[in-house]
């Protein structure tokens, strides 16, 4: 990674011009993808459920800890799309995959 490049995306990071992909949009990817796009970032969510990108890109919430209310926000003022196309990351100044925890079995 060169200076250069860094330094373009420390500035893009900075100024809200970088654009952040994020991989599953499921109970942790959804709220992450929404509180970046709240903070003025342009967010592709990207997830292999095809009734989730619908529903993300329809302003339909299906994830108890996000808003409603600012869900449709970001999404009617385009800070936040959803596709199925993995190719959107190639796109993306950020890529950033949240993992959701393991369940474990209880003892």
């Amino acid at each position: 990674m060169s200076r250069t490049y860094l330094d373009e995306l420390i500035r893009g990071l900075e100024n809200r011009s970088a654009k952040i992909a994020v991989i599953g949009l499921g109970y942790v990817g959804l709220p992450f993808a929404v509180e970046q796009a709240k903070q003025g970032f342009q967010v592709v969510g990207i997830e292999r459920n095809a009734k989730r990108v619908q529903m993300v890109n329809e302003g339909i919430n299906y994830i108890s800890d996000v808003s409603d209310e600012i869900l449709q926000a970001v999404v009617q003022q385009g800070l936040l799309s959803a596709t199925t196309d993995f190719d959107a990351v190639t796109e993306a100044d950020v890529a950033v995959g949240p993992q959701e925890p393991a369940q474990t079995e209880k003892e």
